[in-house]
């Protein structure tokens, strides 16, 4: 029998599993980086709703595609004198 390329592990509470990430030194259920990208999906599709308009993304460059979107969109203006690099 063929074994799966990638498992996929379920978590139903990922509090308990990040604490004993930490404690334990082990890597928790979801990492960062797939976090992070469901993260920005749950904001991409709250942007459209809000805006009324659809979208395309480009995941690998973290931008708008097709005319679509507006990058003004991807950050918000910060207060003095503090600035992302």
């Amino acid at each position: 029998m063929l074994q799966p390329k990638v498992q996929l592990y379920r978590s139903t509470d990922h509090l308990s599993d990040w604490l004993s990430a930490i404690r334990s030194r082990k890597p928790p259920v979801c990492d960062v980086e797939t976090g992070a990208r469901t993260a920005n999906v749950c904001n991409l599709v709250n942007l459209a709703y809000y805006h009324g308009q659809p979208m395309k993304w480009n995941p690998s460059s973290e931008t708008f595609v097709g005319g679509t979107g507006d990058e003004r969109w991807l950050d918000i203006p910060h207060r003095a004198p503090w600035k992302l690099a």
